[in-house]
């Protein structure tokens, strides 16, 4: 292998072309993606150049995890010095707050195992101590305005995209996190991905991107890793609406009923497919109407198995949340469109390749099933042909085997 010659101390060392190449494309990729550091009381930021560069991952999870992970060493920099718990870093235009710092020494040398969330889950610091009491109708800005309007953290927030107005009971007593989670339990649909301080919640159709990319195993991808888990299957559920109280003959006030008898919401064609799977039984004092309540419970319901896609893309390729993407697992002639829904990247290291998880839509259940009962048919093709082979060479009283051998 090539080497090249590396002058360090007046002393001259030789390294592989190839370690030559990598230090020249971390060294490039440092510049382009900078990493800042600014302490929890200091108002300057600082160049941070120690990092361990195969160490530093970008890991997101939709309405998820958002956080950096790294190591680094101790260069006497200030910047490491800055680098410690509640303390920020600004990566590729994020901010991240440092929420663990594990100190190592070995042999002489001390190394820091970081761990930084994204800034939005700050939102924990504000409380809406109000409470909105009773049932009351919202739409997803009614809820952001309640607990993030007039805040004195810097938090803004937008909607982007359309949803339709919800019953809320009782909103309020918590704090911003909370606020989110509730969002995303009243519109399951709903995904929330910040700008820095800008919280946004997205409906599904406005989050996806199509930039017009693939994944193509084997030509861009090493691994491509597919789980299929019946487990998840609900296809039927008993679902109670909201209750109100009656005074029974005998003056008990306490006598419970509803709005509308319970009714169970099922999924025939589930049903038909994979037989009976029922699951816990959904009560949801929004509902005072039964047709309403059959149509949300219906979308709770998961009538086909989980279906896990985990691509390991060739390259180190630039993640995009929410990006459409064609896959393509040309052996198995699979071929579907899929939503980055998580992912892991290592910016700073060439050698390795960008972890996608794509989601597991109908669409793609439904492709999945067929590529796989299309592979059911070539095998049983093949093994008649065989079958069919075998008998004719029998008949032609050709040697085939030692039939009947021990």
């Amino acid at each position: 292998m090539a080497t090249s010659p590396l002058i360090q101390g007046g002393t001259q060392y030789r390294l592989p072309a190839r370690q030559i190449l990598t230090l020249l494309l971390v060294s490039r990729l440092f510049i382009l993606l900078k990493i800042l550091v600014k302490g929890l009381n200091s108002a300057e930021k600082e160049p941070l150049n120690c990092v361990l560069f195969n160490s530093f991952q970008v890991q997101w999870e939709k309405n998820s995890t958002y956080q950096l992970q790294f190591t680094v060493w101790d260069d006497k920099s200030e910047a490491y010095e800055m680098l410690d718990v509640e303390s920020s870093v600004f990566f590729d235009g994020q901010e991240y707050i440092v929420k663990t710092n594990e100190p190592n020494i070995i042999g002489g040398i001390e190394t820091k195992q970081m761990t930084c969330m994204h800034v939005y889950n700050e939102v924990s610091r504000i409380r809406q101590r109000n409470v909105n009491t009773g049932d009351k109708t919202y739409s997803v800005t009614d809820v952001l305005d309640f607990y993030f309007k007039g805040n004195t953290y810097g938090f803004t927030y937008q909607v982007i995209g359309t949803f339709d107005n919800q019953v809320i009971t009782d909103l309020g007593n918590s704090d911003g996190k909370d606020c989110l989670s509730k969002i995303l339990d009243t519109w399951p649909t709903a995904i929330i991905f910040p700008d820095n301080k800008n919280i946004r919640v997205y409906s599904d159709d406005a989050f996806k991107q199509d930039l017009g990319n693939r994944l193509d195993y084997p030509n861009n991808s090493n691994e491509v890793k597919l789980t299929y888990d019946s487990q998840t299957i609900v296809n039927q559920v008993k679902a109670f609406g909201k209750t109100k109280d009656n005074d029974s003959d005998d003056g008990n006030t306490n006598t419970t009923s509803y709005y509308f008898n319970p009714i169970t919401v099922s999924d025939d064609d589930s049903i038909s497919k994979w037989g009976l799977h029922i699951g816990d039984d959904i009560s949801d004092e929004r509902f005072t109407d039964a047709n309403s309540m059959q149509t949300y419970a219906k979308t709770q319901l998961q009538p086909d198995p989980a279906l896990t896609i985990e691509v390991i893309a060739t390259e180190n390729i630039r993640p995009v949340a929410g990006e459409m993407r064609r896959l393509e697992v040309r052996n198995k002639g699979y071929v579907t469109n899929v939503q980055t829904v998580s992912y892991t990247w290592y910016p700073f290291d060439p050698s390795q390749g960008t972890d996608i998880v794509m989601n597991n839509t109908e669409q793609t259940i439904l492709d999945y099933q067929r590529s796989t009962k299309n592979e059911i048919n070539k095998a049983i093709a093949a093994s008649k042909a065989g079958s069919n082979n075998y008998t004719a060479n029998i008949l032609l009283g050709e040697k085939v085997g030692e039939i009947g051998a021990d």
